[in-house]
């Protein structure tokens, strides 16, 4: 996916951890990406360890990890963010929160990208 990008006009953005998609941070870090990552405040409370190549993390005050809000039916603070904050969309596996988030993003008319 990186392959089809310019470094010098992209940023990566995930959710700030190294878990999971997170693991895209050293890849592109060494590919000259710049880097960001949106994060609930659970993971900062939980002490959940940001990626050591996150160059900066943005993170969303939320009761959730993200996704939609089963009270409210609309997207968790986090996911809107997400969501808002990105071009595009790539979603590499993933589960509820990412078939949420690109759910969101394809109904706001962003292009969405999902590889199993």
């Amino acid at each position: 996916v990186l392959d089809g990008c310019d470094a010098a006009r992209t940023i990566v953005n995930a959710g700030a951890t190294g878990d999971g998609i997170g693991a895209v941070y050293a890849l592109a870090r060494e590919r000259g990406f710049a880097t960001t990552g949106i994060c609930s405040t659970l993971a900062r409370d939980a002490g959940l360890a940001v990626a050591p190549q996150v160059q900066r993390v943005f993170w969303v005050d939320d009761n959730r990890w993200g996704g939609i809000d089963p009270a409210t039916g609309r997207l968790s603070p986090t996911s809107q963010a997400m969501v808002e904050a990105s071009d595009r969309i790539v979603a590499i596996g993933g589960g509820g929160i990412a078939r949420d988030e690109c759910l969101a993003a394809r109904a706001a008319g962003k292009p969405v990208v999902f590889l199993p």
